[in-house]
This record gives C-alpha cells, sequence and structure tokens, in this order.
C-alpha cells in the first residue's frame, strides 16, 4: 500500500464524515429556523441546519479559489514576469552585440 493510497483513502474518509455531520446537523435542527442577516443582503427563514451546510460550502468554496489563486495563479504571473524581463533584456543584447547582420 503506497503513501497515496494511504493518503486517498484518508481524504475519503474524513470527507464522509464531514458529509455525514452535515447530514446530521440538517436532521436534528430540521424544525428550527433562522433568518441570516449579511450587511447587504438578508435571507429569509431557513432551517439552521441548511443555512449550517450552505455556509460551509460558501466558506469551502472560497478557500478553494483563494488558494488556487495564491498558490497556482501567482507563481505563474511572476515566472512569466521574470521571462518576460530576461528575454527583453536578451533582445536589448542582441541588438548592441557588434557584427549583427
Amino acid at each position: 500500500m503506497t503513501l497515496q493510497s494511504v493518503r486517498k483513502i484518508f481524504l475519503s474518509l474524513v470527507s464522509l464524515v464531514f458529509f455525514m455531520a452535515g447530514l446530521w446537523i440538517v436532521v436534528v435542527n430540521h424544525g428550527r429556523t433562522a433568518s441570516l442577516n449579511l450587511f447587504f443582503y438578508e435571507f429569509p427563514e431557513a432551517g439552521i441546519g441548511l443555512i449550517t451546510l450552505l455556509s460551509f460550502a460558501c466558506g469551502a468554496l472560497t478557500g478553494i479559489v483563494v488558494a488556487l489563486v495564491a498558490f497556482r495563479v501567482l507563481p505563474l504571473h511572476f515566472q512569466v514576469r521574470r521571462t518576460r524581463r530576461e528575454l527583453e533584456s536578451l533582445r536589448k543584447q542582441q541588438t548592441r552585440t557588434p557584427g549583427n547582420v
């Protein structure tokens, strides 16, 4: 059994536990309602469990997007910028070299 397969099994079990916990929250708090008031929007009355699950899902989605930008897009952006500077300096160096045709 390799480390990757152990990691996949572990992540699957953690995901299953979170799913079951969310399902349990919805079932237990089925009758209770609350309204969610944000600065810019007020949501109508809904079940506490549903609000909890939707809040968790929105937070997870936001975290994934931020992590994607921070760890994938930004390093590539800096690499492209560095490569463009290097290319520009090489072009300047090539035009200054005597003996060019």
